[in-house]
Formats: structure tokens, sequence, C-alpha cells
């Protein structure tokens, strides 16, 4: 369908995925939490770690926090 509405346009690769774009969302990502944590002088956080059904690994970490009275979550 792509290539009859434009044949010139070139579909990103997964190469292109996993090299460029993660690796930059990451960042963008990484960046955001720290500039929302860097202020926070208490905090907590849980973790949580499981398997998925193809014995891949996962891990999850939150960070609660009470910024002006407001209780707030960084995932």
């Amino acid at each position: 369908m792509v290539k009859t509405l434009d044949p010139r346009y070139v579909m990103p690769s997964r190469k292109h995925f996993s090299e460029v774009e993660l690796p930059r969302l990451y960042g963008e990502c990484r960046h955001k939490i720290e500039e929302e944590l860097r202020s926070v002088l208490y905090y907590a956080t849980t973790t949580d770690m499981r398997t998925s059904r193809t014995t891949q690994p996962y891990m999850s970490l939150t960070t609660h926090f009470i910024e002006d009275w407001i209780l707030s979550i960084v995932v």
C-alpha cells in the first residue's frame, strides 16, 4: 500500500528503530525523570520482578514522593 501511495518512500527498518529511535526515546525519558526527581528530598521506591511466558525477565521500579501535599508517582 505504501509503495502505491509513494514509491520513493523507504520504510524505516528494525535496525533504525533499535539503533536510533529507541536510544533517543530512552534519553528523553531519562532526562524527564531526572528533572522531575532532582528537587525531591525524600522518596520511597518499590520494585517488581517477573518473567514472561517466553522466559524474558522484566523489572520495574516505581518512585513515590509528596510534593506540595500531592502524591506523585514516577514509573
